[in-house]
């Protein structure tokens, strides 16, 4: 059975026995004029929404969350710039910590501009504040004309039951009082029973993966196991169970040597962001391409759905990290169509 929770029903239930829940949401805003996406787009796009959510949840509107009281409980502190403190994470100042909030930009038609919004956990408590953020964005304009838009729809789709949930449609002001998220327990029973012994996966944007602390571009199957099993554990450590349930099996993890990765198309690619708050251009690379996997990957298939739905990897937070699983009927069908574009409204 999906977790269906209430929203204002979130925010005492993460730290008992509650599952780890991802909220894959579907935005389509119709743009007043055209809009030409800039080499920086996703770093637009991030930004602008970040502002915009800033704007409607913060109390003080002061220019810096540095020193705030409220930083502690502020949604947008803990979903854009949550670091040790903010999150009681236990680690020392400058290290990353995993945000429960990820945008990451969608092909669109002419006149319209999607993206996906991932909440991870709790945060979908801030669904009321994402909506208003999103009207904001439209208000305020994208792009560098500043071209006005109007949120279209909202709507999330789940990749296990292929239920359809329409968060905020545009001819109702109405919001949904509860949606369904997806677990790893949901993705399990969904897989159960499948075999493969290979697959094809397509990352969609850069994968930054690191080995001895340096950047790779030639990987083995170990690494993105890897990665995922530390995706899992840092996510349940802030906004799961605290003693989750294995992602990858100790047992299988020590295997995962003998998968065999091939290249189908391969390339290193150079993301481009612009870091408002450090007033200049970065440039993030990493591994683009598709690959087959052969093997035993019954062990591993949960997991690699459920890294298909969250990013493996560093900089996730900017859209980095996303894949999706191929090669299997009907588990490609859906993760390909519902996570690496957004589906018909």
């Amino acid at each position: 059975m999906m977790e269906k929770l209430q929203t204002n029903e979130l925010a005492g239930l993460f730290y008992g026995e509650q599952q780890l829940i991802v909220y894959p949401i579907h935005v389509c805003m119709q743009m007043d004029g055209p809009l030409q996406p800039t080499r920086f787009w996703g770093s637009t796009l991030r930004g602008a929404f970040g502002a915009a959510f800033r704007s409607v949840t913060c109390v003080t509107k002061a220019s810096t969350c540095e020193g705030c009281e409220s930083r502690h409980h502020c949604p947008y502190a803990k979903a854009f710039d949550a670091d040790a403190a903010s999150l009681g994470a236990g680690r020392e100042r400058g290290q990353g910590v995993p945000k429960p909030l990820l945008i990451r930009a969608e092909e669109s038609r002419a006149g319209e501009v999607r993206f996906t919004v991932i909440l991870i956990g709790q945060a979908v408590c801030y669904l009321p504040y994402l909506i208003h953020a999103v009207k904001i964005m439209g208000c305020r304009g994208l792009g560098p004309e500043r071209v006005s838009g109007r949120l279209h729809k909202m709507w999330m789709i789940n990749p296990v039951t292929w239920e359809e949930t329409v968060v905020l449609a545009a001819d109702s002001d109405q919001v949904v009082s509860a949606i369904s998220g997806v677990t790893l327990r949901d993705i399990r029973k969904w897989v159960d029973g499948i075999y493969p012994t290979m697959l094809r996966i397509r990352f969609t944007s850069p994968w930054r993966i690191k080995r001895d602390g340096r950047l790779v571009s030639i990987w083995q199957f170990v690494d993105m196991a890897g990665a995922i099993r530390r995706r899992w554990a840092e996510l349940n450590r802030l906004y799961g169970s605290p003693s989750p349930e294995a992602i990858i099996a100790p047992a299988a993890f020590d295997e995962a040597a003998a998968i065999q990765v091939q290249a189908i198309e391969e390339r290193w690619k150079d993301q481009p962001r612009y870091s408002r708050r450090q007033g200049r251009r970065m440039v993030l690379g990493g591994i683009e391409g598709t690959y087959e996997l052969r093997g035993n990957l019954q062990p591993y298939l949960p997991g690699l759905l459920f890294g298909s739905l969250v990013h493996i990897g560093k900089n996730v937070t900017f859209g980095m990290g996303h894949y999706v699983v191929e090669s299997l009927p009907f588990v490609s069908l859906r993760f390909d169509q519902i996570l690496s574009s957004c589906s018909e409204p």
